[in-house]
């Protein structure tokens, strides 16, 4: 009987051993899952991992960079980009008034031109993207008698976005700052430019619209781009 008893000792500690270190545990795990940054820490080290240096590429395959800066703005973005135009060459009465029912000769052509956006202010801040979610900008509107004939405009918008399948998944918790992986955007761009007023028929009126792998279409194409950060 006392040999039986000596061993059943040892089996009953090791029984108690194994369930304190269980619940040992337990309180570890509970306090690691319910850990959380306050929202000051959550900012400032966001901040950090999100702003600096972008870089990427369009759908063409053509460079495209900006810099996100910790004022919450977007500047430095460039984009060299292709225009599909129409210009006007002679007029049919001989009096430099083309005919709106018999419109005169049309050259159509291709170009390209370098897109330095004005800044892209961000919008929706929360503490994990202190400087914003979303940013986008658009140039005012050129009113239809506008600009003098032979002055060419530009208008474009642009908006640009965090990826949101990258703010998810392993390591990401709402209390937690952002993961470095989250520092990529995607966005599009929309363009186009004209030289004298909306309906100008004079010769010389050229007029023109984003080309997206050859496509020309006014106000429904849109240039899809992607960006991540690539220094500070």
């Amino acid at each position: 009987m006392e040999t039986a008893a000596r061993t059943n000792r040892p089996i009953s500690a090791l029984v108690v051993l194994l369930c304190a270190a269980l619940i040992v545990g337990v309180g570890f795990a509970g306090r690691a899952d319910s850990k959380r940054f306050s929202k000051k820490v959550i900012r400032t080290v966001s901040k950090k991992r999100l702003a600096g240096a972008y870089a990427g590429v369009t759908e063409e395959g053509t460079p495209i960079s900006l810099r996100l800066a910790r004022s919450g703005k977007i500047t430095d973005f460039v984009v060299p980009i292709s225009l599909g135009c129409e210009r006007l060459n002679a007029d049919l009465d001989g009096n430099g008034v083309i005919n709106d029912s018999e419109p005169g000769e049309v050259t159509e052509f291709t170009k390209t031109v370098t897109l330095k956006s004005a800044p892209l202010p961000g919008r929706k801040e929360e503490a994990r993207y202190p400087l914003g979610k979303t940013f986008e900008y658009e140039t005012p509107i050129v009113p239809e008698d506008q600009p003098a004939f032979g002055t060419e405009v530009l208008e474009y918008s642009i908006k640009a976005k965090f990826k949101d399948e990258l703010d998810s998944g392993r390591g990401a918790n709402i209390y937690w700052p952002i993961p470095k992986r989250a520092a990529a955007m995607r966005g599009e761009l929309f363009a186009g430019s004209r030289n004298g007023p909306l309906r100008s028929q004079q010769p010389g009126f050229t007029r023109c619209s984003l080309s997206v792998n050859g496509h020309t279409s006014s106000h429904v194409v849109a240039l899809d781009f992607d960006v991540k950060k690539t220094g500070p």
